[in-house]
């Protein structure tokens, strides 16, 4: 196997060892509330289904990139600013979050990142 194949493995095993070292001697408390679980699913799903939504558009992206006529380095490059971005932006979404509520502030990111996606394929 590959090397990143075998540290994969590796830190999936660390990250396992660290939860069940974290619940020993611990009792997970969970709410009954059936409320709290309706939305606790909601929001699962609903995370669940964006996070593979933009991990499937992922591979595509370079290739998009490629067709538009970018050099393998100006692809790079713009990878490294949407990290960079992301690295700088989400520092302070929490806050803001925060400040004007989290409905709106997610119901602004999906219209964003609605734009994003449209920009991209146009």
């Amino acid at each position: 196997m590959h090397f990143f194949t075998w540290t994969f493995i590796g830190l999936c095993g660390v990250c396992v060892c660290i939860q069940i070292a974290k619940s020993w001697g611990k009792k997970i408390s969970q709410s009954g509330s059936p409320d709290f679980k309706y939305q606790e699913r909601t929001y699962l799903l609903a995370y669940l289904a964006a996070t593979l939504a933009d991990w499937l558009q992922g591979p595509y992206v370079y290739a998009l990139y490629a067709s538009y006529g970018f050099t393998k380095r100006d692809i790079g490059i713009l990878f490294i600013a949407g990290f960079g971005s992301s690295m700088l932006f989400g520092t302070f979404a929490g806050s803001v979050a925060d400040r004007h509520g989290r409905k709106r502030a997610c119901l602004l990111y999906c219209f964003a990142y609605g734009v994003s996606c449209a920009t991209k394929h146009s």
